[in-house]
């Protein structure tokens, strides 16, 4: 209910008045009206209703019950008046009809029923051209012009076009001569200036009530040129939209992200940074010795442009990433130069932003890679983003930044030594390089009945009930802003040539490389493996590795396994496989484990997960089950017969 205690008179007093004037209609005379805003509607007369004018029906009809009748009448018809639920979902108001003139055809509606009403001695007088400023309210030009010294100015009412610009020129010529075009542009500059000298004929419900929207010249004239070729037709075909089947797969896969908020809870997009910056500002980049399908190669172009100076003498960098979070606040943390948290009654140490890139980037001509270094950028002594330049928000990711430092407080009060760093993985993961991730069929039954991936995770996706069809395009979309293949890719790792051809000169590959597995101190320490778990800190585990050849695609995965950091900068996932650039010093793992050097150990262990099902069925022999069941259940000989002796031999007709 509606609160009455702080209501004056005068305020009731208004609150009556203007609902008899929201009820006052052609069937409901204002004497009538009045009666029953003071007295309440008649039971008997409810079927005649609208649904508003129900909310006064004489119920129980004390002073309360008025009040909040009268409330919650005039906030139904206000709501209605003003269109609220064309923005926002109001409940009651679902099959509401808009409150605006219907556009589909507006290209070709017919001047002369369009309302120009006064709008030339208003122009002529105080709302020239170039005075975007002016407005009109109930029929009144603000900022206390008198509407009769207008007059003596306006002369016979219309502008000279010579006496403006173009551009302006064109639109009051057409404004003379009553043109959609000059219309619409004084609609889009003064909405209610059509209003002018014309309410004193109007009632309170009939006065315009589109806001004026702040537009400049360009944003207008691309609304006006929208809106004159709205002509509820068909364009023609050559003006039709026609993308290729990569940027169609983008267009029908963002309705459907949409439509299931996907961005609620999984981050599209990180934050962008546009840092201008003096030389020296920041530190090299870490260097380090790395397989060479990671090396990062920047064109001649992009690093010409990165040294690039404008005329403060100032360098220009992009970085796509965000700046190290609290843990406690799942704030962005401010440092100083050496990186270690600023309190808060501080003011003596220059503020900086630990950058944690999700994006190679190039800083002044060197290239910073991600998961090896953070960039110290000097942070805006009085807000968000960097001290010169721009911070663009990230795309999505609300819930899972939300939920960040609350997961990693209730992990810790069951084990206060649980690695907070890592709580990222521990929530909804980001979908930047989805599509360059997994493989579209896996995606697509994962879509349909998502099942539990991540041990660690402390919520679980939803089945949203999509389609088939709905979960196709999602795939696609993924798989097409990420540049790889989609529908379907050949998987030539999962080959049976291929198989062949490299264990042709490596007897016993697939077993070696399950041997890095099941060593302790490698995959099995924190993966399961089919039927076998890890022991220890859920928080740390990761999926299943005999469902890895269903979900990852092979060149996503050779790149995860050889520096897991350089995809997902949060990870706990260490480098198994270190990278040895001397083809005669082996591998990072013990030859009595897997015989061979870096990359041939790495390309071992790829080849295995990606066909753990193929060696799987090597383990395994179905011909001996078959022989144990038949000797187990061979019938016995015939006392009777002993002519023939064949098990299971059919009757004799």
């Amino acid at each position: 209910d509606a609160p009455t205690g702080d209501w004056s008179a005068d305020e009731r007093k208004a609150l009556a008045e203007l609902a008899q004037e929201w009820l006052t209609s052609d069937a409901i005379p204002s004497a009538r009206a009045e009666e029953f805003i003071a007295n309440g509607i008649p039971d008997h007369l409810e079927s005649k209703l609208k649904s508003d004018e129900k909310l006064l029906v004489k119920k129980v009809y004390n002073a309360q019950t008025r009040h909040t009748q009268l409330v919650n009448y005039i906030a139904r018809r206000t709501i209605s008046k003003y269109g609220c639920f064309g923005c926002h979902d109001i409940p009651g108001f679902e099959d509401a009809k808009p409150i605006g003139t219907a556009l589909a055809e507006w290209g070709r509606k017919e001047s002369s029923k369009l309302a120009f009403g006064n709008i030339h001695k208003f122009l002529a007088g105080t709302g020239r051209p170039g005075d975007d400023t002016v407005q009109v309210q109930a029929g009144h030009v603000q900022a206390g012009h008198d509407e009769h010294a207008d007059d003596e100015h306006a002369g016979h009412g219309h502008l000279d076009p010579a006496d403006f610009d173009p551009d302006t020129s064109y639109f009051v010529q057409s404004l003379n001569s009553h043109s959609r075009d000059g219309f619409i542009w004084q609609k889009l500059r003064m909405p209610r200036s059509y209003d002018y000298k014309t309410t004193r004929n109007k009632s309170y419900n009939e006065r315009l009530r589109m806001p004026k929207f702040p537009f400049d010249a360009g944003e207008r004239e691309a609304i006006i040129t929208f809106v004159l070729g709205l002509a509820n037709e068909a364009p023609s075909e050559k003006y039709i939209y026609k993308p290729d089947v990569r940027q169609e797969a983008i267009v029908q896969g963002r309705q459907v992200l949409d439509r299931f908020n996907c961005a609620g809870c999984h981050t599209l997009k990180m934050e962008e940074w546009q840092l201008a910056f003096e030389e020296g500002t920041f530190d090299s980049p870490s260097v380090v010795e790395d397989f060479p399908f990671l090396a990062k190669h920047f064109s001649e172009k992009a690093v010409a442009e990165s040294l690039a100076r404008d005329h403060r003498g100032q360098f220009h960098a992009t970085l796509n990433g965000h700046p190290v979070t609290n843990q406690e606040t799942g704030l962005a943390e401010r440092v100083d130069e050496d990186g270690l948290p600023i309190e808060a009654d501080d003011d003596e140490s220059e503020p900086y932003y630990l950058f944690k890139l999700w994006d190679d980037a190039l800083v002044e001509g060197q290239p910073w890679l991600i998961g090896l270094q953070d960039l110290l950028v000097p942070a805006n002594p009085e807000g968000y983003g960097p001290a010169n330049g721009e911070a663009y928000a990230a795309w999505g990711g609300d819930l899972t930044r939300y939920l960040y430092p609350r997961v990693i407080e209730n992990a810790k009060a069951i084990n206060p030594q649980v690695n907070g760093s890592e709580a990222w993985g521990w929530l909804p993961p980001p979908l930047m390089a989805e599509g360059d991730k997994v493989q579209t069929d896996w995606l697509h039954g994962f879509l349909m009945d998502p099942t539990p991936i991540r041990p660690a995770v402390v919520m679980r996706m939803p089945n949203f009930h999509m389609s088939s069809d709905e979960a196709a395009k999602l795939v696609n979309y993924f798989a097409a802003a990420s540049g790889a293949e989609f529908p379907y890719e050949y998987k030539s790792r999962q080959s049976a040539s291929y198989l062949a051809e490299q264990e042709a000169g490596h007897d016993d590959r697939l077993s070696e490389a399950m041997g890095i597995v099941v060593n302790g101190n490698y995959c099995v320490k924190c993966h399961a493996v089919e039927d076998f778990s890890p022991q220890g800190d859920p928080t740390t585990f990761g999926p299943n590795l005999a469902d890895v050849h269903r979900r990852l695609r092979p060149d996503y995965l050779q790149r995860w396994v050889a520096n897991p950091k350089r995809i997902l900068p949060y990870t706990g996932m260490p480098v198994n496989i270190p990278y040895k650039a001397d083809a005669g010093n082996l591998g990072g793992i013990a030859q009595t484990i897997f015989r061979g050097t870096s990359i041939e150990q790495l390309d071992g262990l790829i080849d295995l997960l990606m066909n753990f099902d193929t060696y799987a069925k090597r383990q395994t022999s179905v011909t001996p089950m078959v022989e144990a069941a038949a000797a187990k259940n061979r019938p016995a000989a015939s006392s009777t017969d002993t002519s023939d002796t064949t098990p299971n031999k059919p009757p004799r007709s």
